[in-house]
């Protein structure tokens, strides 16, 4: 009986802590509304918004049904083209306004701004006119695709642009001729190995030489030595992160051959 006691105390200890430890990781009450679980903040239907990816994400929470959040990659797309069908005018060689139905004479210049992209909730204002019962439109403002992150770009912003030397490129927006430039090769973190002592006659041995195999990793990105157990990490030209360090190789237990264990460079790559 004492022993079944015990147990039962130990089943409700256990039961309380995991019970807390659920209600710490629990969703917040957000009550119809969505919640990005990523940016721990709260959405309302129907907005939308952007997260940090790469390419960046543009999500919504739905206007109504589930209230889980939508995310698709930003294309460069732009958010124009009208969803109604429109009403045909009543006057041959007139037009209609695809976004408000209303109507225009012939040769008659109107202007309609937008959102052209509702993930970044960035508008845009289009002039229109009526050529004989047609509507050419144009954007007043230029905008550049940034093709790294998807995104649409103002005058003057800087964006990414494909090269096919350099994968990608820096430019600034701009309407006609844009300044592009390459993107520096980020530096490598300073890689602190210890020079074996100048007093030493046994420079060579594996036990005193920090570029012995055991006891560091050639780095062939860098063409640099890291002592074992050293971390490091920097970004790529294509805005990734490597990250690598430098192990001992593990031995296999039923290894025959005793030699000497080797250092191995594990690297991963962090978009």
């Amino acid at each position: 009986m004492k022993l079944l006691g015990f147990l039962l105390v130990v089943a409700s200890f256990v039961s309380r802590v995991a019970g807390g430890w659920r209600s710490s990781t629990q969703r917040p009450d957000v009550g119809d509304d969505c919640y990005d679980e990523m940016l721990q903040m709260r959405v309302s239907r129907g907005e939308t918004y952007t997260r940090p990816a790469t390419p960046m994400m543009g999500c919504v929470c739905p206007v109504e049904g589930s209230n889980n959040i939508v995310c698709e990659p930003l294309t460069c797309r732009y958010d124009i083209g009208p969803k109604d069908l429109l009403t045909p005018p009543k006057k041959a060689g007139h037009c209609t306004n695809p976004w408000t139905q209303q109507t225009h004479a012939r040769n008659e210049r109107f202007n309609h701004t937008m959102i052209v992209n509702k993930y970044q909730k960035m508008t845009n204002t289009l002039q229109c006119s009526c050529d004989n019962g047609m509507v050419a439109c144009k954007l007043t403002e230029h905008l550049c695709c940034d093709e790294k992150t998807g995104e649409l770009k103002h005058i003057g912003e800087s964006f990414h642009k494909s090269h096919p030397q350099h994968r990608y490129v820096m430019c600034v927006c701009a309407p006609v001729e844009m300044t592009c430039k390459t993107i520096p090769k980020p530096t490598l973190p300073p890689w602190g190995i210890p020079q074996p002592p100048s007093t030493s006659n046994n420079h060579n041995s594996p036990s005193t030489n920090p570029r012995s195999s055991r006891n560091g990793c050639l780095d062939k990105v860098s063409n640099q030595y890291v002592a074992r157990n050293a971390q490091f990490a920097h970004v790529q030209e294509d805005g990734s992160v490597r990250e690598c360090r430098c192990k001992l190789r593990k031995r296999r237990k039923k290894q025959k051959n005793k030699k000497k264990q080797k250092s191995v460079l594990r690297c991963k790559i962090q978009n």
